[in-house]
């Protein structure tokens, strides 16, 4: 018999509805703005971003826009593409802010965890590696989006995170306690590399 997951599902099922209508056009906007940008370029170099290999990733699908983050004045903000857990099916865009990039959101409020594909892939997990969970969507471009994702929205992530097929990293015992006081992770499976743990 094969095992469900209801929670997921029931998920998925929610969100499909909204795909078909949302999703599409917001990544069709994202693409249609998506063009060389040498501001957007210069922030991304400066932050130690592998410009080539993440366009490359992303299909080009990278922009520079003015948007208002959590109702607040609108400021230059990066937008990217989040795909469903097949990597290929558009679900939301994530905007984040270029001078605070701690600041950030989903414009379609669908957006549970950027990279989601990598969670569950198991290359990712290839030699007993963890998929790296990381604190921001810049710090998942400059990581080079192989290997590891960002929780948008702690409440929902908890249970797809349940599913990742092995364990998962956090940057550091502060980013590791942060995880765990959410309720985002079981800390039983959550690792924090050696070189980051507080000495």
């Amino acid at each position: 018999m094969l095992e469900t997951r209801p929670d997921k599902e029931a998920l998925d099922i929610e969100l499909a509805k909204i795909v078909n209508f949302d999703s599409f056009p917001a990544y069709r906007w994202l693409v249609s703005i998506a063009e060389p940008n040498e501001r957007l370029y210069g922030f991304l170099r400066k932050n130690g971003v592998d410009l080539n290999h993440v366009i490359n990733l992303l299909e080009g699908a990278i922009a520079i826009w003015r948007w208002s983050i959590d109702g607040g004045p609108k400021e230059e903000c990066v937008a990217l593409p989040l795909m469903e857990e097949d990597s290929v099916t558009p679900l939301d865009v994530v905007l984040f802010s270029m001078r605070d990039p701690t600041r950030f959101e989903a414009m379609l409020g669908l957006g549970v965890v950027l990279g989601l594909g990598e969670v569950f892939n198991p290359a990712t997990y290839w030699a007993d590696e963890p998929c790296r969970l990381l604190s921001t969507p810049l710090e998942w471009l400059v990581e080079g989006i192989a290997g590891c994702a960002v929780v948008l929205d702690p409440v929902h992530a908890k249970p797809i995170l349940d599913w990742a097929p092995g364990n998962l990293a956090a940057m550091d015992d502060h980013h590791a306690d942060e995880l765990v006081d959410m309720g985002v992770v079981d800390p039983k499976r959550l690792l924090v590399p050696v070189e980051r743990a507080a000495a």
